[in-house]
């Protein structure tokens, strides 16, 4: 997976002259973050299982988060595509996660680095505000298109009597950042004072 995401940070900086231009900067980028993104659901099972240490709640809730402005926001509406907080999004995504993953497997042998160990409690500090930044703004440019054309829209009467509006599940959605966006940034930074601070300082 870090030589996945490596490959989206090569893909982005190769195309940073379209940053300007989302339509042509997704069209670039599309089918490598919807892969390398779409696999990211197996880290929830790897924390299930314990084969890594990330808490299954918080990787649960960032990667159905993240899947749904993917799949269910960005691919869905073409309307998002022209708006600078899809860049921000992607290039927030991409940076982010090759420090993470790169820490994930160096740790399963014992040998991480302190370049990688301090990114990957770092990098997050900028990185998450600007991201959760950029997926808010995707799904405010998405609202109108699924509003629009009733988009998963079920409505009553129906044999399962059971309605449901995407629209407004979108705005909960949009209200959820506001402790899930908190709730997660203070979680990084008790992690990263917890694991920064157990590196050995040396002696003078």
């Amino acid at each position: 997976m870090a030589f996945g995401w490596l490959w989206m940070d090569y893909l982005i900086a190769s195309n940073l002259d379209k940053v300007q231009k989302p339509e042509s900067f997704w069209t670039s980028c599309e089918k490598a973050i919807k892969i390398f993104q779409t696999l990211s659901i197996l880290e929830v099972f790897h924390s299930v299982l314990g084969l890594v240490k990330s808490p299954t709640l918080p990787t649960a809730l960032q990667v159905a988060g993240r899947m749904t402005v993917l799949w269910l926001v960005a691919d869905l509406a073409a309307e998002t595509r022209d708006t600078p907080f899809l860049s921000m999004m992607l290039i927030s995504w991409s940076l982010v996660e090759v420090p993470r993953y790169s820490y994930y497997a160096l740790n399963l042998v014992g040998k991480t680095p302190y370049a990688i160990l301090w990114l990957r409690y770092s990098l997050f500090l900028l990185l998450y505000p600007f991201g959760i930044a950029g997926e808010i703004g995707v799904i405010l440019k998405a609202l109108p298109y699924i509003r629009a054309h009733d988009v998963f829209k079920i409505s009553l009467p129906n044999s399962a009597n059971f309605s449901f509006d995407y629209y407004y599940f979108l705005l909960f959605a949009l209200i959820a950042y506001l402790p899930a966006g908190p709730f997660m940034y203070r979680h990084m930074i008790h992690q990263r004072r917890k694991y920064l601070s157990s590196i050995p300082k040396k002696k003078d």
